[in-house]
């Protein structure tokens, strides 16, 4: 393989079935390195003579890459008349992943493998791909969350100081409502202040994510640019808006712990283990954020309706009012809802000084790494056609 984009392969093409291959050729076919959606057939090589079974053939095939920029796949494969590309029909293949730059073509990975056991080997792919992505660019994620966190205020006479008092008005607009005007009281603590502290408990966790996953379905619309004009990694927009999100959060669990420290004059020491809780946060945010943003794409709507899902998920949450308030019947079915999980979690650290269940924490995790998992497959299949619906 050169700078040219030429790929030179040496192979042994070994019949190891019982057929007599007759006419056959060995070429290649070229797909997408992240979709593997076929692109086009490389160049074929006449094997010459019959290759009766278990005998081999030694050969050299010679051929160009693509030369847009970008990850390939190529399948190096005998195609026998009469029964097609081989490894289409279960055969081997020699599999061959390459980079191609600017001017410049970089071998990835070569190896011997099925479709079958490719197959299996990429269920993990896609994650493993994002999340070694978003490292790559962690410097970047943490520029446009600075960024966003400016632009936000940008213009304003308090500038910054928005980014504390603009959730603080918020979550004191909230326990006016329901601890002042509606009277809710947390069981714990039925005191005006003891509600305060776990209504915001469960608010500083809850705004992270909404507002995140609110943003999601317009964040490629609004940046349609990057999609259409540069090789950008768009993955790494809804990466910044969590940063940025969670830069707010901080903010919020500051002014919370000064709340606890002039009601209960101190702060549990296990508010220290709040990372344990950040982490499938962001999982979950991100994730979420990612689906949104792909489907939003193609789905104009979805901001609308997400808006609503959004509203309804903050009332099935108990953020404003006691869990005990819950139907004994649907508690169960409540449980199941993973911001119910983090919000109780964030409450067991900061509010009653102990550890979550570690049942509850392993819901947390595993809910989190699902729909990254998911998200990811769902980024694989729809990012190529990003750029032309937008």
């Amino acid at each position: 393989m050169d700078e040219r984009g030429l790929l030179s392969v040496r192979v042994r093409v070994t019949n190891d079935s019982i057929l007599h291959w007759r006419g056959a050729v060995l070429g290649w076919q070229v797909t997408e390195g992240d979709t593997h959606r076929y692109l086009e057939d490389g160049p074929v090589l006449d094997l010459g003579a019959d290759i009766g079974p278990g005998e081999s053939r030694e050969c050299v095939l010679e051929g160009s890459l693509p030369t847009v920029g970008g990850r390939y796949r190529i399948f190096i494969s005998p195609l026998v008349p009469g029964l097609g590309w081989l490894h289409v029909t279960g055969g081997r293949a020699l599999v061959v992943d390459v980079e191609v730059g600017a001017g410049t073509v970089t071998l990835l990975r070569s190896r011997e493998a099925t479709m079958a056991h490719l197959a299996r080997h990429d269920i993990l792919g896609p994650p493993r791909r994002m999340i070694d992505m978003v490292w790559r660019h962690r410097r970047l994620a943490w520029s446009l969350a600075k960024r966003d966190l400016a632009a936000r205020f940008r213009g304003s006479i308090g500038d910054a100081l928005w980014t504390v008092v603009h959730p603080l008005l918020l979550m004191l607009t909230y326990l006016f409502v329901f601890g002042v005007v509606l009277r809710a009281r947390f069981s714990g603590d039925p005191s005006t202040a003891g509600f305060a502290l776990y209504f915001l408990a469960g608010m500083i966790p809850w705004l992270a994510f909404s507002e995140v996953v609110g943003r999601a379905p317009s964040a490629l619309v609004e940046h349609r640019h990057f999609v259409k004009k540069l090789v950008f990694p768009v993955e790494v927009l809804n990466v910044g808006h969590a940063l940025s999100a969670l830069v707010t959060q901080m903010i919020g669990l500051a002014l919370l712990c000064l709340l606890l420290l002039a009601v209960r004059g101190s702060v549990p020491a296990t508010a220290l283990l709040l990372p344990f809780l950040i982490v499938p946060q962001l999982l979950l945010t991100v994730g979420a954020s990612w689906i949104l943003s792909a489907l939003g794409v193609f789905l104009r709507d979805l901001g609308q309706i997400i808006g609503f899902l959004l509203t309804l998920l903050f009332f099935l949450t108990p953020i404003c009012y006691p869990e005990e308030s819950l139907p004994a019947e649907l508690a169960p079915y409540f449980r199941k809802n993973p911001v119910y999980v983090l919000v109780r979690g964030w409450r067991a650290l900061l509010l009653s000084g102990e550890l979550p269940p570690l049942r509850m924490m392993l819901f947390l995790y595993i809910a989190s790494l699902i729909v990254v998992f998911v998200a990811a497959h769902i980024y694989r299949k729809l990012r190529p056609t990003f750029a032309d619906v937008l």
